[in-house]
């Protein structure tokens, strides 16, 4: 176990002088049912979230954490807490609150006095679940007596959970990184520096950067921005103070800094994200996600458990009160209790009992997905939310930034041989476009989820007849078949003998996966090829 300024040995020195009592348990066991525990509320006591059967999210001042079997969740007092999942069988979850404390002068902070990350890998032994039997059944019974005897059986397994948590680390370096996540969640209003992080774990500034990045997805200045935005959130909607005084509690110097910062995270100023808060839109499926952001629109309902990209959910996630999954009994349940003012789903993603059944919930938009276009998806969802000037006004904006990337596309192919291929799902294709310098001909995100246009060529994978080429654009998309074929691509050694020739002159464009055919994504990936253009200089 890694923890800032004190040894494995002084952590251990802290439970020998801490004291621990149960305040409640419960369990939670209904089979298939949407299992809502509480919504953004302040923590007195510790809470742990034991996950048997039930999958979802608890989400612990913006932070978003995964609830699974074989994971607990912990939450310290003072976090503003909420958590949603579904039941999957009568197993169902755990929900255990309690108290803690030290005795003599020393006093530690929250992180050392529970001196773990906020979610732990735990499944329960068989004696485990024998305890919490045990710990629910007298906790549950009449009289002081049985109240003790829970308290018992909790302390006896809590020694278990401390004593998997405190194991010494791997080396790998995981530990001391999960400790500087959560440092930066509980230390947001401090001056954070990368130098003092890395040098509390002992490795240096640079290892630390690549090191969090690769394990977490996002830098470490990103991660600290995104906690400060999500407590600007909390405290914006719990109370209507000052802006400039909201900035210094979660440490900004300034609210014009906060507002420059709120609206490059968010995408909108903070006097506009609340009120769009209060427009209840469910995005029943995840293209819908994609449609709504243009419009300056958080889903409060949405999936967001995307395999493909980490990306909605570190956006999202404080915002998604009611995480959706894959079946539509607790989808449909969860939305009833959520009352939702809208409902935007796809047409041929569900059946029509399905699509009747959430229209009587609020009233629905179904878009057509096969026969309609991603700007025409935008409209038709502006339209139905009453937002048409900010569609009209983000597809204006979306041409004149692609007639620019077009343009410095012509400049490339006027000076170089340039070979464009995607690899989609089994498949290689390579763009054929007579128009690449038009707005019209720029190869983003095709219509790939019925049928390949014809701007695309399906190829071999030899890789004849293309030596030419002076640069390699690689569209990619992001779904599973594709990914393996990408792979296997590098693999071969028509690709290696290719990638040698080119060096540095190959680059990856990623698509998305052929359902995230959205405006959102289309402007994702717009940006990709703006970054390229100005690498290249034209």
């Amino acid at each position: 176990m890694k923890t800032a300024g004190v040894t494995r040995q002084e952590v251990l020195a802290v439970l020998k002088n801490s004291w621990f009592k149960l305040r409640e348990v419960r369990r939670d066991r209904n089979s298939n049912a949407y299992w809502g525990i509480f919504r953004w509320r302040r923590l007195e006591s510790y809470m742990l979230f034991v996950s048997l059967s039930a999958e979802g999210f608890v989400t612990v001042n913006g932070c978003i954490r995964t609830l699974k079997p074989g994971t607990a969740v912990v939450c310290v007092p003072g976090q503003k807490v909420s958590a949603h999942a579904t039941l999957h069988d009568e197993r169902g979850i755990y929900v255990i609150r309690f108290d803690a404390g030290t005795v003599g002068e020393k006093q530690y902070g929250l992180e050392r006095l529970f001196p773990t990350d906020a979610e732990l890998d735990y499944t329960p032994s068989s004696t485990d679940l024998a305890l919490f039997e045990s710990m629910l059944g007298y906790w549950q019974g009449d009289g002081w007596l049985g109240r003790l005897r829970s308290q018992a059986a909790f302390h006896e397994w809590f020694y278990s959970l401390l004593q998997g948590c405190i194991a010494e680390p791997d080396g790998d370096g995981k530990a001391g990184l999960a400790w500087a996540r959560l440092y930066i969640e509980q230390h947001f209003d401090t001056n954070v520096t990368i130098e003092w992080l890395a040098g509390t774990i002992s490795v240096s500034p640079r290892h630390f950067r690549r090191m969090f990045k690769e394990t977490y997805g996002v830098s470490a200045i990103e991660y600290l921005t995104e906690q400060r935005i999500n407590q600007v959130k909390i405290r914006m909607e719990e109370s209507g103070r000052p802006l400039g005084e909201i900035a210094r509690e979660v440490g900004y110097e300034n609210e014009s800094y906060l507002r420059r910062m709120f609206k490059k995270q968010v995408g909108v100023p903070p006097a506009q994200y609340s009120a769009n808060r209060q427009l209840r839109v469910a995005a029943y499926s995840w293209p819908n996600i994609g449609q709504l952001l243009p419009l300056q629109i958080v889903p409060r309902a949405a999936p967001i458990d995307q395999y493909w990209t980490d990306y909605y959910r570190r956006k999202l996630h404080f915002d998604v009160t009611v995480p959706l999954g894959h079946r539509y009994d607790p989808n449909r349940e969860a939305l009833r209790l959520f009352r939702p003012d809208f409902i935007v789903g796809i047409d041929c993603f569900m059946t029509a009992e399905e699509r009747q059944q959430l229209s009587e919930i609020a009233p629905s938009l179904f878009l057509p997905w096969l026969t309609e276009s991603w700007q025409a998806h935008l409209l038709l969802t502006a339209a139905f939310l009453n937002r048409e000037e900010e569609a009209e006004s983000w597809l204006r904006s979306y041409r004149r930034e692609a007639e620019a990337v077009a343009d410095g596309l012509r400049r490339l192919t006027e000076r170089e041989a340039v070979l464009i291929i995607m690899v989609d799902k089994k498949a290689v294709y390579r763009w054929t476009d007579p128009r690449l310098g038009e707005f019209d001909g720029l190869p983003l995100a095709p219509r790939r989820i019925d049928r390949i246009g014809a701007e695309f060529t399906r190829i071999d994978r030899e890789w004849r007849n293309f030596d030419g080429a002076d640069r390699m654009i690689v569209l990619l998309s992001e779904d599973v078949k594709s990914v393996s074929t990408w792979h296997e691509l590098q693999r071969s050694e028509a690709w290696r003998e290719r990638a040698v020739a080119l060096g540095r002159r190959i680059h990856l464009i990623r698509l998305g996966p052929d359902f995230d055919y959205t405006a959102f994504n289309h402007r994702a990936i717009l940006e990709q090829f703006k970054v390229l253009i100005s690498a290249l200089q034209l």
